[in-house]
């Protein structure tokens, strides 16, 4: 479901939402999408933070070849599959 239809949904009234079977299923299956997809967000930022540590940790050695070193640490690439630049 789109972003917009699902924040309708979410956001409609509660005598709206909750004045029939229809549309209490519909408002449920919403609510159970939008925690899925927090859910998902959650995992991909901690995930995201994970990656961060690990190229703040390895500083020394990748980001003193600049920022594409960093972010090909990041992915989980050598560093040394980039070019160095200038020194």
């Amino acid at each position: 479901m789109s972003d917009l239809m699902l924040y309708a949904v979410l956001r409609m009234p509660y005598e709206m939402a909750m004045s029939n079977e229809l549309s209490r299923f519909q408002f449920y299956r919403r609510v159970q999408e939008a925690a899925d997809r927090l859910e998902k967000a959650e995992a991909a930022l901690a995930k995201q933070g994970e990656r961060v540590a690990i190229v703040k940790r390895k500083k020394g050695d990748a980001c003193r070849h600049g920022l594409m070193a960093c972010l090909v640490c990041m992915n989980g690439r050598a560093a040394d599959q980039t070019k160095e630049g200038p020194a």
